[in-house]
């Protein structure tokens, strides 16, 4: 199966959000990683430059991730033989427009600031500003949609995975009319929790290594592929999965209460007549104890395996581990 990557921009991005992107994908790429993680981030968007300052202790942080193959920085070049796909195609021309856009902007509000002479040019000046700048800033943010989406594109075809655009919602320009993959990662993504401060690197790393996390995991990208063919809009989508998520946790809430209370049984069962055959070597009750035990956790299991909502399972499994309910 494809390696599942996810894209962001430098904007927006933090450890804590790091943290639930490593919960469903195996690598994060940051573009600009090795400026954000000196300290700032510059990307060129026309004439315009982003400027964001971190911590000492993130940019540390993002070097461990870096290091790990965590996060990393995808090709930011731009690929002429890649534009004979659809996809690419589009990202690029829609990222070049946004980028031309912004430059006349700015170019427009130099022009103003330098020309004006007396205090009504000025005040004219200005009033033409005000817009002019707020196009800028949302012209940049779509050439920064649109250059992870064909950074994404790229990762697709010449890395030969599964890449996806992780956007922030004022990244989007609107609502998609009916929910892809990608729309399907980002509900998901939303649905899982976000690991607080104190919850270790090495405590994701170990739980998304878990052989029943990646089982549950599994299940839940196959999930995403079937309901990604259905053509349902984002509404009805997180609608689905928030009545899963419920359906599965109630299920499994009632098969644990009941499995407890078995097991409760046996050990106290163990303890009056087992444990002391055990020390005399009549090993038949001992031994029936035992796999009594056993039979519970098969009955568990099967539990699990036949739970309403169960394509969801890694999604309330994160929520109990992450402590999001």
């Amino acid at each position: 199966m494809r390696e599942f990557v996810g894209v962001r921009a430098p904007l927006g991005v933090d450890t804590l959000s790091l943290k639930r992107d490593a919960l469903i994908f195996s690598r994060v790429g940051i573009l600009g990683l090795g400026e954000l993680s000196s300290g700032q981030i510059n990307t060129d968007v026309g004439q315009s430059k982003w400027v964001q300052g971190i911590s000492p202790a993130t940019s540390s942080e993002l070097l461990w991730l870096s290091e790990r193959n965590i996060i990393f920085e995808p090709d930011l070049s731009r690929h002429e033989n890649l534009l004979t796909d659809a996809d690419y195609a589009e990202s690029y021309t829609a990222e070049l427009n946004s980028a031309r856009k912004v430059k006349q902007a700015i170019e427009e509000i130099h022009r103003l600031s330098t020309t004006s002479k007396n205090e009504g040019e000025i005040r004219a000046a200005l009033d033409r500003i005000r817009p002019l700048v707020d196009e800028g800033y949302n012209r940049s943010l779509a050439a920064l949609q649109y250059m992870v989406r064909r950074v994404s594109v790229q990762l697709r075809i010449t890395e030969s995975v599964d890449a996806f655009p992780v956007l922030p919602l004022t990244f989007l320009p609107h609502a998609p009319s009916h929910a892809d993959r990608g729309e399907l990662i980002r509900l998901s993504l939303n649905a899982l929790p976000v690991p607080d401060d104190t919850t270790p690197w090495e405590q994701i790393l170990e739980y998304r290594s878990d052989p029943d996390s990646r089982s549950k995991f599994l299940a839940l990208r196959h999930w995403m592929g079937e309901v990604a063919r259905a053509e349902l809009t984002p509404a009805e989508v997180e609608e689905k999965l928030e009545y899963l998520i419920d359906q599965y946790q109630r299920h499994m809430r009632l098969h644990r209460m009941k499995t407890n209370v078995g097991t409760l049984e046996t050990v106290v069962t163990a303890g009056a007549e087992v444990l002391g055959d055990l020390v005399s070597f009549k090993w038949g009750k001992a031994a029936q104890a035992l796999f009594s035990l056993k039979r519970r956790e098969v009955a568990l299991l099967e539990g699990e395996l036949t739970a309403p909502g169960k394509e969801v399972a890694y999604i309330v499994k994160a929520r109990e581990t992450f402590g999001s309910e």
